[in-house]
């Protein structure tokens, strides 16, 4: 083997082992636990607390042969109020004693409405149905208060939601260096590339820990006339664990990166994604579009890079085993970064290390987290020679707000 290749395949073990070693120390760390919906039943004069992570226990509580074994003695006619702490949505339901009537109370929303069956199961049934039918737009109306309200809702709200994902996406995919000494004529290869990586962010919030975890794939199309201008298309894969719940997303999107001037790139982005949680009782899926603009100053030693961002996200109808489900959220974002990029050599290799400051900003309806901010670190292959026909790079995020606190780790190869 090659010296050269000798010391790139070493820097490349380097990077990948220095990542895991620190996504094992921060996965080893100690952590509380916390619930995330918080359940308070009082039967027949008597009441207990419980706290569940997973939204199919909290309907396994209120079920007639569970609030029988929790409350020994219990009737089954007998005075029952239970009131929900959901994802930090103040609720209750509750039978007088001696009635059939169901009353569902939503003080924040000022919903109030009053179920009446033949008996108990039978007003239960009713329940049931009016949240397939009539209820579809109180349900709405209660997820789009849960991204204002939950730190961690599936859907917006919070950089580890569907939308916060996205936005992050299109961010990144135009913030990144474009020295005036990256141009068409000196290309040596414009081969399309595929991209695959690995980000693991720990965050926490309202006492709440969240592990999220992150695949993303890419490819990447080269124009042979300029290899600075670029089709991108992504589809990152996206695992979210609070407490003891799981969360899933999916997204789909496309880019157009081109040069206006040798130190100036545009791109712009449009995409769309789905997220769900059986244990949050959340969907919902999400369409963008928004545009990245990347000015670099080369000065010789460092090079200094603008990143600025506008997009654009909508939650749109997605309809799932019966439910339809459309919070009608819609946010305009500002994300703008500076990013100082360093040029070295490890070896025979030529690297670069990159420091970064970003900062993000959403405007709309009311989320949990509407501004945040970022401080970090990569190393890897310089990101300006876009004639490259390997890519390696990891790095390190610290996110910080009034609510909430991350840290993120990532490595990505392109080849």
């Amino acid at each position: 083997m090659k010296r050269g290749k000798f010391f790139l395949s070493l820097n490349s073990r380097l990077i990948f082992s220095f990542c895991w070693c620190c996504l094992v120390i921060i996965l080893l760390l100690p952590s509380a636990f916390a619930n995330v919906f918080n359940l308070t039943m009082t039967v027949e004069g008597v009441t207990k607390q419980f706290g569940y992570s997973k939204f199919e226990d909290v309907l396994s509580a209120v079920k007639l042969n569970q609030i029988s074994n929790n409350f020994p003695g219990y009737s089954g006619t007998g005075s029952v109020g239970i009131n929900l702490d959901f994802r930090g949505l103040p609720m209750s339901l509750s039978y007088a004693s001696g009635s059939t009537d169901l009353v569902l109370s939503v003080p924040l929303m000022g919903i109030n409405k009053t179920f009446s069956g033949t008996s108990r199961d039978a007003t239960n049934d009713q329940f049931k149905d009016w949240l397939k039918k009539d209820g579809q737009a109180t349900l709405n109306d209660i997820l789009k208060k849960m991204a204002e309200l939950s730190p961690y809702d599936p859907v917006a709200g919070n950089p580890t939601s569907l939308m916060g994902g996205m936005v992050t996406a299109d961010f990144n995919r135009g913030f990144n260096p474009s020295s005036s000494t990256t141009t068409a004529g000196g290309a040596k290869d414009t081969s399309n590339l595929f991209g695959i990586g690995l980000q693991y962010g720990l965050y926490k919030a309202s006492g709440l820990n969240a592990s999220n975890y992150t695949l993303p794939l890419s490819y990447t199309i080269r124009f042979a006339s300029d290899p600075r201008k670029q089709l991108i298309f992504d589809i990152p894969l996206n695992y979210l664990k609070v407490e003891d719940a799981k969360s899933y997303n999916v997204g789909i999107s496309a880019s157009f990166k081109f040069p206006v001037i040798d130190n100036w790139i545009l791109t712009p982005s449009m995409g769309t994604g789905v997220a769900g949680s059986v244990d949050m009782a959340s969907v919902g899926q999400i369409v963008s579009g928004s545009m990245t603009s990347s000015y670099t100053w080369d000065l010789q030693k460092v090079h200094l890079n603008l990143g600025n961002m506008l997009g654009y996200y909508q939650t749109i109808k997605i309809k799932i085993a019966g439910y339809e489900s459309n919070p009608k959220l819609s946010n305009t974002v500002f994300r703008n970064g500076f990013m100082v990029s360093i040029p070295h050599k490890i070896s025979t290799w030529d690297s670069e290390s990159e420091i970064f400051v970003v900062d993000t900003r959403f405007f709309g309806d009311k989320l949990y987290l509407e501004q945040y901010n970022e401080f970090g670190f990569s190393l890897g292959s310089v990101k300006s020679r876009a004639d490259l026909i390997r890519y390696l790079r990891g790095g390190f995020t610290y996110l910080f707000s009034s609510k909430t606190k991350g840290y993120v780790f990532n490595v990505g190869y392109s080849f």
